[in-house]
């Protein structure tokens, strides 16, 4: 009944201090779980779609908690906040082929890089 990763190998998961004060908040809450489903068991895979759901309900967005991985490794990419080598630690990837399909880099990202490659090529060619 415990919990599995996929791979059975235990991972690091690495989170703000915030993050560890709202855990915190928990203890002692449940002899068991840090955030229980309902009826204090252990909580189902479906809920923390499902409160995301109820929580962006009226809103102008929607997602996944899934798509949140995603969302975190572009920032993490275009932030400059390591290399894609790093991502890949910090997600607990095996391969660094699996960290490519989440680091996907925004169209205003792409931009900004081509101006700079424009920028630096006409810098390059009014030095010759």
């Amino acid at each position: 009944d415990e919990f599995q990763t996929k791979t059975g190998k235990s991972h690091t998961i690495r989170i703000t201090k915030s993050a560890l004060e709202i855990i915190k908040q928990q203890v002692g809450k449940h002899p068991r779980y840090v955030f229980p489903g309902k009826n204090n068991h252990r909580m189902r895979k479906a809920d923390p779609n499902e409160a995301l759901d109820r929580a962006l309900k009226g809103k102008d967005f929607s997602g996944t908690v899934h798509m949140f991985r995603h969302t975190f490794a572009a920032i993490f990419m275009m932030s400059g906040a390591g290399t894609i080598y790093d991502l890949a630690q910090y997600l607990s990837h095996s391969t660094i082929e699996t960290t490519k399909i989440y680091a996907h880099l925004s169209q205003d990202y792409m931009k900004d890089i081509t101006d700079k490659l424009e920028i630096a090529q006409i810098k390059g060619n009014s030095n010759t």
